[in-house]
């Protein structure tokens, strides 16, 4: 967050904005991070804060999705990856929850239906 440099998965050209985006994201890991510890301190909430981290990488790789084709392969790499992050945060927000992954999967596409 402090001093962000763009990796070799970015474009030279887009190095700059990548370090502004890299400082603005790792704010925001560490205000959820933050609300998720918090919670668990105070015994209540975390689940919550799990769900909200998991949505933000959500957001995060359905921005690079949508630019899918624009993509390098090794950005789409990138992209996969957070996904992959999304749904080990997943794992986590259900252990908070008490909710096993079965009975999860039952209410979403209970949702659906």
């Amino acid at each position: 967050m402090v001093a962000p440099r763009g990796g070799v998965w970015l474009r030279p050209t887009a190095a700059r904005e990548a370090s502004l985006l890299g400082r603005g994201l790792g704010a925001r890991d560490v205000l959820l991070g933050t609300g998720v510890l918090r919670a668990l301190a105070g015994g209540r909430g975390s689940a919550e804060w799990g769900w909200l981290v998991v949505a933000s990488d959500l957001v995060d790789g359905a921005g690079g999705a949508i630019e899918w084709r624009r993509l390098t392969p090794a950005e789409r790499r990138w992209v996969g990856a957070v996904f992959a992050l999304a749904a080990c945060e997943a794992a986590v927000a259900l252990a908070l929850a008490g909710t096993d992954a079965e009975d999860a999967w039952d209410t979403v596409t209970g949702l659906l239906e």
